[in-house]
């Protein structure tokens, strides 16, 4: 009886590229010890690349936030510098008039006049 050693192919992916290897011509043995060492190295490898994604994804978010909160911030400070001037036009103030310091005093319930520095 003879037996013969048949040419076979493998299905190989490196770098994420599927390649035909023909087994005979381009494959040398691993160490059992170094696959498992390099299997475990990549799988830590890849845990670090999903984190940094999750990362660049929550700083994408946070920076979209502040963006938000900004604008939302300078929507509440005219909507406020609008009823101090609605509020100075009551007692005779103009907006020039605040512009040069005077500032309502809500603890008081009276018009302060600030010195401004210029």
């Amino acid at each position: 009886m003879r037996i013969g050693v048949a040419a076979f192919a493998v299905l190989i992916i490196v770098n994420g590229v599927l390649t035909i290897v023909n087994a005979n011509d381009a494959t040398k043995p691993i160490a059992e010890v170094d696959a498992l060492r390099l299997s475990k190295l990549y799988a830590e490898r890849q845990l670090f690349e999903q984190a940094l994604l999750k990362l660049a994804a929550q700083q994408e978010s946070i920076r979209v936030q502040t963006q938000l909160t900004r604008r939302d911030q300078d929507a509440k400070n005219a909507e406020l510098n609008a009823a101090i001037v609605a509020a100075g036009e009551t007692v005779g103030l103009t907006a020039d008039d605040i512009r040069a310091g005077w500032t309502p005093d809500l603890d008081q319930r009276v018009w302060v006049k600030v010195e401004t520095k210029r």
